[in-house]
């Protein structure tokens, strides 16, 4: 799946449209952590709902701070096309050869071909 997002981010930069890309990292703290960063995890964060989310979230200030950063990312994207704000590392779009990549978590970072590695693998 990655992959797919990956060339389908590429693509749209060949297009001469921005395109980016992110990578939810934040782990919840519920179940003792077990179930890590799930599929969809993000979607409470998005809509700002961590607080109403609280099984899947815990309901605590981490998750009630990145929701913040993260729906504004939403925001800002529908706003301006660029997701760009001040709660987050400065956001670059996909490029031929560098796949940014947000990670949002505790701290925010933007990484430069994070998943090089198994890009290359899986080519």
């Amino acid at each position: 799946m990655r992959r797919n997002a990956v060339d389908i981010a590429r693509q749209k930069a060949a297009q001469g449209t921005p395109a980016y890309i992110y990578q939810f990292r934040w782990q919840t703290p519920v179940l003792d952590g077990r179930p890590h960063a799930f599929h969809c995890s993000e979607i409470a964060f998005v809509f700002n709902n961590t607080g109403l989310s609280r099984t899947m979230t815990g309901g605590g200030d981490d998750a009630r701070a990145l929701g913040a950063r993260v729906s504004d990312a939403w925001i800002h994207f529908a706003k301006t096309g660029n997701p760009s704000h001040p709660g987050l590392p400065k956001w670059e779009p996909v490029s031929a050869d560098r796949n940014a990549v947000m990670w949002f978590d505790n701290e925010c970072e933007l990484k430069i071909n994070p998943d090089a590695d198994e890009l290359r693998i899986t080519t």
